[in-house]
């Protein structure tokens, strides 16, 4: 199983937190910036407008402790920007549809850049 370690910038007590995220996550999914336009000869013209990780949206699942998601939770309603901490990198974010159903929780993480070198 991989881990995903979740920070805030500014020292808080309440983090990192650290989860063992379960298989179901979807943490490898790119798109590059493409438009296709039709053209009047009926073909398309196609524009590559290359790759970020800003674009990238990754879904998480994970099973956590009734504390451990009162943690994520002040985490996500008191910091704007969030650090997290996958295999493939460091990336900078925000968690977006927060969803807790007993301790079952999904959300997204939304990136807004990476941190570190490949």
């Amino acid at each position: 199983m991989n881990m995903l370690s979740i920070s805030s910038a500014l020292f808080d007590l309440n983090s990192p937190v650290e989860l063992e995220i379960l298989p179901t996550s979807s943490l490898q999914e790119i798109s590059r910036r493409v438009t296709r336009t039709p053209t009047l000869d009926l073909g398309v013209s196609i524009t590559d407008n290359g790759f970020s990780h800003g674009d990238r949206i990754m879904k998480i699942q994970a099973r956590v402790s009734e504390v451990m998601a009162g943690i994520l939770l002040y985490l996500i309603q008191t910091y704007s920007i969030l650090t997290f901490s996958l295999p493939e990198g460091i990336f900078s974010g925000v968690i977006d549809n927060y969803i807790n159903n007993d301790g079952n929780i999904s959300f997204f993480i939304l990136i807004n850049e990476k941190l570190n070198e490949d």
